[in-house]
């Protein structure tokens, strides 16, 4: 019995070799011909492979490149955006109105030089009162010093300096009162703002006022600063006073970077 069926298992694979070369025989005879027909549906494969097999290779150098890249571009945003608040405040000393004595304008080309700080966190205990800023006495940040946003917009003073960060008060915090000023050619407006909380103002003025909506107000002890935009002007005929609303540039959502000028 195992005689006869290892020779029956035998045969059959002497059978498929036949087979298998009188297959390979006709298609060697006819490849020219099949050839023809066949290459169409065979290009259409071998695209498809080497498509996937490219994707499927390069997939991680094209991460590699992508995450490359875009560090790169995020870096450079953020360069230009400092350097373009640089610039800013730096062109805020040419921007004020009237004229100015050599002492101020050589005061403004010295104090241009400023330090960066950033928030650390806000106090929202009292609508906004203050904000804790990145650098303290180590790096010589002086109780008393304005710290300003993009532009010389005055937004704190410097309350409280710690070893390695500093606690900013908001000019503009409830109840606060800050003196500024707006200029028309050589006529100056003195104005009291009163802090309504985050970075806006409370003007009250009487009616022969000459300020108007789009006004800015600078800061009445550094006129190299901004305080605010004025956005509008109430006047009810029943009042002696007008009523100014001024919004100032602090905004603790979007405010990151803040600048303090060097001692």
């Amino acid at each position: 019995m195992t005689y006869l069926s290892d020779k029956s298992r035998k045969e059959k694979r002497f059978r498929w070799k036949v087979v298998f070369f009188g297959l390979l025989l006709v298609l060697c005879a006819s490849w020219p011909t099949s050839r023809l027909k066949l290459y169409p549906y065979a290009e259409h494969i071998l695209v498809a492979f080497h498509g996937v097999y490219q994707g499927v290779v390069s997939l991680p150098r094209t991460l590699h490149e992508y995450i490359t890249s875009r560090d790169v571009y995020e870096a450079r945003i953020a360069l230009l955006e400092a350097r373009t608040e640089e610039l800013e405040n730096r062109l805020m000393f040419g921007s004020i109105p009237g004229e100015r004595t050599a002492t101020s304008t050589q005061t403004a080309v010295h104090t241009t030089d400023s330090v960066v700080l950033y928030s650390l966190a806000e106090d929202i205990s009292s609508l906004y009162q203050s904000v804790i800023l990145s650098l303290g006495f180590k790096d010589n940040i002086q109780e008393g010093s304005v710290v300003y946003l993009r532009g010389r917009q005055a937004v704190c003073t410097i309350h409280e300096v710690h070893a390695s960060t500093s606690l900013c008060k908001l000019l503009a915090y409830q109840g606060n009162v800050v003196e500024g000023v707006v200029i028309h050619d050589t006529e100056t407006e003195s104005l009291s703002l009163v802090g309504d909380g985050g970075g806006n103002y409370v003007v009250t003025l009487p009616k022969e006022t000459h300020v108007t909506r789009g006004d800015t107000v600078l800061y009445k002890a550094d006129q190299t600063m901004v305080l605010g935009t004025i956005a509008d002007v109430q006047n009810d005929g029943q009042d002696v006073f007008v009523r100014v609303y001024v919004r100032g540039a602090y905004n603790p959502v979007t405010a990151t970077r803040f600048y303090v000028d060097k001692e």
